[in-house]
């Protein structure tokens, strides 16, 4: 085997396992359900799932932290469509729309804040991975709290 060989295929490996810890989609939900039984705020759910991202030294590690929320984000968006999927099984078009309409302008209201955070980023003399890392925090944070809403809003309509 020759060295070229191998290194390719020890790229190929790394590339085929995830490089960050994903959303737990089952344990959001089970924790979900969890917290609202106790009474107690939905949000500790998500910001949970971020506990990994978060691990990441921002001023040594910015682009692995970004690209770690950057999934998590994507996990998030899944969970939305995921759970519109199940309503929209149940047949109630009504109930549908009003869960698509409710989740875009939360999911719209939160990404607005988070473009706000990095034009403000932008007047300061943060280093520009900075900002990236805030603005990639922010979005995943914007996507899961609007999962979180949805799933307290439409429980029983899945």
């Amino acid at each position: 085997m020759t060295a070229v060989f191998r290194a390719t295929l020890g790229l190929c490996l790394c590339m085929a396992t995830p490089l960050f810890a994903e959303v737990d989609l089952a344990a959001y939900n089970t924790c979900i359900e969890a917290q609202i039984a106790a009474n107690q705020p939905a949000a500790q759910c998500m910001q949970q799932q971020h506990a990994f991202c978060d691990s990441y030294p921002a001023d040594d590690a910015p682009a692995a932290a970004t690209l770690c929320y950057i999934e998590a984000k994507d996990t998030w968006s899944g969970g939305i469509a995921a759970r519109l999927d199940a309503i929209r099984a149940k047949g109630n078009e009504k109930i549908t729309a009003i869960a698509g309409i409710e989740v875009k302008y939360d999911l719209l209201a939160n990404l607005l804040q988070c473009d706000r955070i990095e034009e403000l980023a932008g007047l300061s003399d943060l280093p520009a991975e900075a900002i990236t890392l805030q603005k990639a925090r922010c979005q995943a944070a914007a996507a899961g709290l609007a999962l979180t809403k949805l799933a307290i809003q439409m429980r029983g309509q899945e």
